[in-house]
């Protein structure tokens, strides 16, 4: 049923896809050689850490949308949620879960961006964690 509803919206849909060459430039722009997060991975960029498991790390965002922002990531490079491995997504839920019951606040945000049109900043998948702006 969704397949025929998404072939009566292809016109427009076809609008908003990303041509293969906006993709190939974006792509680019993420190996595992220059990619920040693998270097925060592997130890070459410090970072904030908060929890390591095998398949994930949390620290804390150095450019924070908010006090307490922390971004989770798989350990292993995906530019998207799609690409990761069932047993990374397995375990980054729990250590979001983890970290908001650490930060104590009832109130938080869990955001996960795929893609340049969803407002995807680095090409790699991760997982924010925040607390809303105006949480003092």
């Amino acid at each position: 049923m969704i397949f025929s509803y998404l072939k009566t919206k292809t016109t427009s849909l076809s609008k908003l896809l990303v041509t293969p060459q906006e993709t190939l430039n974006f792509k680019k722009l993420s190996t595992m050689s220059n990619c920040i997060f693998c270097k925060i991975v592997n130890g070459s960029i410090p970072s904030s850490k908060l929890i390591e498991t095998n398949h994930s790390l949390a620290f804390l965002d150095i450019a924070p949308l908010s006090p307490g922002h922390v971004l989770v990531i798989p350990k292993v490079h995906s530019e998207f949620l799609h690409e990761i491995s069932d047993e990374a997504l397995a375990d980054i839920l729990p250590v979001v879960k983890k970290i908001a019951i650490a930060i104590g606040s009832p109130n938080y945000n869990i955001l996960q961006n795929n893609g340049r049109l969803a407002h995807q900043e680095v090409p790699v998948s991760y997982t924010h964690l925040t607390l809303p702006t105006h949480y003092s």
